[in-house]
């Protein structure tokens, strides 16, 4: 009995090494953003409510992107989204990219922003965000 036991704790453990479901959590990690312009990634759905469109590709191991907005330097007309994504399976087991697009959303008062995001080489790269007319992004990553 014993040895089932063994058996099905060391599947168990297995399982949770190549993947993640269910309730189970997998490690996250940045997710750096693609090149992209960034005119007309923004909408605004409902009075002061922002939706920005980020680009993110990353290794096929890397799944569910997220967005994080970060407005503690909202006094200073600065926001920093975290982009961040889950590391479920090794990523010696596959080549291929996984590409994702994910929403940032939040509110904020209409005036003129400026959004930082990491760019694919680590650095952070600013985008205008004017929320005094809708929501209009202007630049590129």
């Amino acid at each position: 009995m014993r040895t089932r036991i063994a058996i099905a704790a060391a599947a168990g453990a297995a399982l949770l090494a190549v993947g993640c479901g269910g309730s189970d959590s997998c490690p996250s990690t940045s997710a750096n953003a693609e090149n992209q312009n960034m005119n007309g990634a923004c909408s605004a759905p409902a009075p002061q409510q922002v939706q920005i469109r980020l680009n993110l590709c990353e290794a096929c191991s890397h799944t569910d992107p997220t967005c994080t907005p970060d407005l503690h330097a909202i006094a200073t007309k600065d926001i920093f989204l975290d982009t961040r994504w889950d590391v479920c399976t090794d990523k010696s087991s596959c080549a291929a990219q996984a590409c994702a697009t994910v929403t940032c959303q939040f509110s904020v008062a209409p005036d003129v922003y400026q959004v930082h995001v990491i760019n694919k080489q680590g650095t952070a790269v600013p985008f205008t965000l004017d929320t005094t007319s809708g929501a209009v992004c202007s630049g590129s990553i």
